[in-house]
């Protein structure tokens, strides 16, 4: 069972499969799905509420997933009040890149051997009636712009330069992903000592 994904039923319980969300480490391990982005939002709330100073550390190693997965997952570090730290780990491919991405200004990082590329997103809504194929297009459409805007912005590049780079799947050092505004830093000493000083 990939790290992020507690058994099933989900609590939040101070037992084993918990203990690290109370910690306020969270894993976005494997490639992220509804149920991965659920269960991390779900997190994400639950904890924000019961202690709102409190930040998140997200360790990252994702080959990337749905589009809707990532954009609801984005949207939820957004408006939560702690702020989420991003740190890869691994890699952080196509929508796992937006999420590191989109970790708290001057708290986005990645270890020095880590791999970071930007993609054009997939679709996780593809239905299999003809009839919705062009609502389908439609809502890939509006999210992929989305996606484009929000790393614009990130990055403070234009959207024709990021869009430019997804559709060439631009692989990332991290020094190179630092230069062009993904991550904040490169994590050489302990995680705790970074990002919890």
């Amino acid at each position: 069972m990939p790290v992020g994904v507690p058994k099933v039923p989900f609590s939040f319980d101070k037992d084993e499969d918990t203990r690290m969300y109370h910690e306020r480490f969270l894993f976005l391990f494997g490639e992220l799905n509804t149920r991965l982005a659920g269960t991390l939002m779900g997190i994400l709330t639950h904890f924000s509420v019961a202690e709102p100073e409190k930040d998140f550390l997200l360790f990252i190693n994702s080959p990337g997933g749905g589009l809707g997965s990532g954009v609801s997952l984005y949207t939820a570090m957004q408006y939560v009040t702690p702020d989420v730290s991003t740190v890869c780990v691994g890699s952080a491919f196509s929508m796992a890149s937006f999420i590191l991405a989109g970790g708290a200004k001057e708290k986005r990082a990645a270890t020095p051997h880590s791999r970071i590329m930007l993609h054009e997103p997939r679709t996780d809504y593809l239905r299999t009636r003809g009839s919705d194929i062009f609502k389908d297009m439609r809502e890939l459409k509006k999210l992929t712009l989305t996606v484009i805007q929000q790393l614009a912005k990130i990055t403070e590049k234009s959207q024709q330069t990021v869009y430019r780079d997804m559709k060439l799947q631009m692989f990332m050092s991290p020094t190179k992903a630092k230069i062009y505004g993904i991550i904040d830093d490169i994590v050489e000493e302990e995680y705790e000592d970074y990002f919890f000083e």
